[in-house]
């Protein structure tokens, strides 16, 4: 009887836990709409850094992730959010959303902090130059 029981519970949480998997993967690879979008056009008004966030899933399996880009301030939506132009990426448990500052109009200077309470590994991508080559990304570090 335990044991059955107990196949009972091990196989409904196996579910749950495939079902939130297969959840989380459709909304992070399926090209969902961010939640938040915002943006912040370069000094000269040609080029704009986009922030968008994702999250979703709920008390279960929650996600959250960012993605930063640069962009032509006449890119279109699926542009600003595509991952082709992404500068910086993460999950959000980096320790809240990444500062964003233009140092003239080819220079974005990125900071963000390091979460030391989040337990689990985090992914960050970086890239140096956006995808035109034409602006730096600097990155530092906040504390």
């Amino acid at each position: 009887m335990i044991r059955k029981v107990l196949r009972f519970v091990v196989g409904a949480l196996a579910f749950v836990g495939l079902l939130n998997i297969g959840l989380w993967a459709h909304a992070r690879f399926s090209g969902e709409t961010p939640e938040y979008v915002t943006d912040l056009p370069s000094p000269d008004g040609q080029y704009k850094a986009v922030l968008a966030t994702w999250g979703g899933g709920g008390a279960i399996s929650p996600y959250c992730y960012e993605r930063l880009t640069v962009v032509s301030v006449k890119a279109s939506q699926e542009e600003m959010i595509a991952s082709d132009n992404m500068v910086f990426e993460s999950e959000c448990t980096t320790g809240g959303s990444p500062s964003i500052t233009w140092q003239g109009n080819d220079t974005l200077q990125v900071g963000f902090a390091l979460s030391e309470s989040y337990a689990a590994p985090s992914t960050i991508k970086f890239r140096r130059k956006d995808a035109s080559g034409r602006i730096a990304i600097k990155f530092e570090i906040l504390r």
